[in-house]
């Protein structure tokens, strides 16, 4: 009997070393699991979750069950891909990285990852259970019969793993591979020596995934709203995760590694970052589709509204704070409700100033949007291009109605798809953008109001209507740190005027593309938060000598997470420029969070361990942020003192994500809770009112 060759020795022959060689071949699978965890885990995704399970709950007469197959089958994909791409990064010999021949653990490793794809999510529907917003009882049997359902697939697919060449013996397809392993225990498939070929079914496969993962790919691309929508952000996120460990963990991983040489991802990362992202730009900002709805420009807002100021001067100026669809929505609903609650305070004419930050931009503008026809009846408008969402009719539907559409499905497919891919093509493709699918879905949700105020340029918005209030949209310059303030109002600083804005940059400048933007566009520049939305970049046609021939834009909360500071320019600039007019003005602030007013909640965690010098700085920028915006209400407090009207969100109200999306359960509890801090502060405008009379 012939005796097997010996093993040639290995570098570092230590089962710690055989641990970290294995770790960098599954870079991928165990990168994709992470991500995926922390995607299932964090708050947006719970709500994610939350919102299937909602749907699909048989209590709802339209019980629909679409959202939870979609991720079930994304999963299942998640699940083989992260199996079979493990399984042959662990069995075949690499000179570079070379492993023990293929045993026990190299053998069911990879299954049990597979494994963990369903598991994770069959886990994360069974502790919604004891999640805050808490699930409705209907809703309880529904997300515990699904996570059984996940978990179930899971051992299906483990099942599969396990007995596959046997099953594949029976149906004619095996090499008889898996009947010999069981009698014998040797010859365990998959194994491949380090000058043996790849076997050629197995290249197949392999070549047919990544290429199916592509054509998923481009079909999200092509349509950008209506199929994320439908498949959903946690069925997106998945089926992305399996394309991107495929193609990461052959064409990146193995064959670079097959062939002696080291993973190309290191190599592909820096090229795209150093070389590739000087050339590839893909959000630059684009003028309105629709060149019709840019309109003529309207008469100038300070003079516009001081023929409309209230005969007894007190007027409203409303700053709401950033948080992503949780501000949008909790800004709609408290300004809905405080008119509802007091109509005779005639709130919708006294509001002069609608100042926002981030998911603030959005629920200022989108209430104004959804209103507009109550302050300008007799503008010329074409009707609304669809119906209300749920079936509501114009103007029937709420803005809070529309801002609980799903948003965050074609943000995720944009960044996940479009946007990943753009980032290592030497050409800037515009349609890769994922900026014009968040827009897009904000455009789309707004619709059916006439003349679609969310398609229209800030110009065209106002035109014919002079008693709109105005917007302040907060944005931050990446260059300098500025504050770019999008609005009709002046805020560069003349010579002779002392009524400006303080330390902003005139994003609204002749040339500047902003002017051509849409209102969703110009929303979207102030809640580019990373990583979910990207920078902007604005070019500005026929610069001055004190003009920058471009500049970029993030999120507003950057600079001041509560619009408080804009709100108070504005303020001081009309107060300036309709003296001697009687002037009164009344500061409602909606907040998105519980935290006192004019000081941070005490931290007693101490210091962190964590690279307690690199770690130190990151941490110092992003906390600022947050306590810069404490010191600015805290000033206004000081200024404004009992007109001052500070609307927070409770912390037993304050569950929502911070994310695009809101689940049922997530609305209701915003819904009580603005009810009642919106009785609250219409007693205290009622009471201004009253005290503005006596004076």
């Amino acid at each position: 009997m012939d005796m097997p060759a010996p093993e040639p020795p290995r570098p570092l022959p230590y089962p710690w070393a055989d641990v970290l060689r294995g770790c960098v071949r599954l870079m991928f699978p165990l990168a994709s699991l992470a991500v995926l965890a922390g995607l299932i885990y964090s708050d947006q995704g719970r709500d994610v979750l939350r919102v299937l399970v909602s749907a699909a709950a048989p209590t709802r007469g339209d019980a629909a069950i679409s959202g939870l197959l979609f991720l079930l089958g994304a999963c299942a994909a998640l699940s083989f891909s992260v199996w079979y791409s493990s399984r042959w990064l662990l069995t075949a010999q690499m000179v570079a990285l070379p492993l023990p021949p293929a045993g026990f653990w190299q053998t069911w490793l990879p299954r049990l990852l597979g494994f963990s794809a369903p598991g994770m999510i069959g886990v994360g529907l069974m502790a919604l259970r004891y999640r805050k917003p808490a699930l409705p009882d209907d809703e309880i049997g529904t997300a515990f019969g699904w996570a059984i359902g996940f978990l179930a697939l899971g051992a299906l697919l483990l099942f599969l793993y396990a007995e596959r060449g046997k099953l594949m013996d029976r149906l004619g397809l095996g090499t008889g591979t898996g009947r010999r392993r069981a009698t014998t225990g040797a010859n365990r498939p998959g194994h491949i020596d380090v000058d043996e070929a790849t076997p050629q079914a197995t290249r197949c496969v392999m070549v047919w995934s990544v290429a199916t993962t592509l054509a998923i790919g481009g079909l999200f691309v092509l349509f950008p709203i209506t199929l994320p929508r439908t498949v959903g952000a946690a069925a997106i996120a998945s089926l992305a995760l399996a394309s991107i460990n495929l193609f990461g963990s052959f064409v990146l991983t193995y064959f670079p590694l097959r062939h002696a040489l080291p993973p190309l991802w290191i190599w592909v990362i820096l090229c795209a970052g150093l070389l590739l992202s000087r050339c590839n730009d893909n959000h630059v900002v684009r003028a309105a589709p629709d060149t019709a709805l840019h309109g003529s420009s309207p008469m100038d807002p300070v003079q516009a509204y001081a023929q409309a100021l209230p005969a007894d001067g007190v007027v409203i100026f409303v700053a709401s704070e950033g948080g992503g669809i949780r501000a949008a929505y909790w800004t709609a609903a408290v300004l809905d409700q405080i008119d509802a609650a007091d109509p005779s305070l005639d709130l919708k004419h006294r509001i002069a100033v609608l100042s926002g930050v981030s998911g603030g931009s959005l629920g200022v503008a989108a209430w104004l949007a959804s209103h507009r026809h109550e302050y300008c009846p007799d503008s010329a408008a074409g009707p609304g291009r669809a119906m209300g969402v749920l079936g509501a009719t114009p103007p029937a539907m709420a803005a809070s109605t529309a801002l609980s559409g799903d948003f965050v499905a074609p943000a995720v497919a944009g960044m996940f798809y479009g946007d990943l891919m753009q980032r290592f093509l030497p050409h800037a493709f515009a349609t890769l953008d994922r900026s014009r699918a968040i827009e897009g879905a904000w455009q789309l949700a707004f619709a059916y109001v006439p003349g679609q105020p969310f398609e229209r340029t800030l110009d065209s918005f106002y035109a014919g209507c002079p008693k709109l209030p105005q917007l302040l949209l907060n944005a931050t310059r990446v260059e300098t740190g500025e504050r770019v303030v999008l609005t009709r109002l002046p805020t560069h600083r003349e010579e002779s005027d002392r009524w400006s804005f303080v330390n902003t940059f005139d994003g609204m400048q002749d040339g500047s593309m902003t002017r051509l933007q849409s209102l969703a566009g110009l929303v979207h520049h102030s809640a580019r938060f990373p990583f979910v939305s990207p920078p902007g970049t604005i070019e500005i046609a026929g610069t001055h000598k004190d003009a920058p021939p471009s500049f970029r834009l993030v999120d507003g909360g950057y600079f001041d997470n509560s619009g408080v500071q804009s709100a108070v320019d504005a303020i001081e600039m009309l107060r300036g420029r309709l003296a001697p007019l009687t002037f009164h003005p009344l500061l409602l602030l909606i907040r998105n969070s519980d935290e006192p007013l004019d000081h941070q909640k005490p931290d007693d965690d101490g210091v962190s361990a964590v690279f307690p010098e690199t770690g130190s700085i990151g941490l110092a920028l992003a906390m600022v942020r947050g306590s810069h915006a404490v010191t600015i209400r805290a000033d206004a407090e000081r200024r404004f003192q009992a007109d001052l009207i500070d609307v927070p969100v409770r912390a037993a109200d304050a569950v929502a994500p911070l994310g695009w999306a809101l689940s049922a359960s997530s609305r209701h509890a915003l819904d009580e809770g603005a009810a009642i801090a919106a009785r609250d502060a219409a007693r205290q405008i009622a009471d201004r009112l009253a005290a503005a009379g006596k004076q």
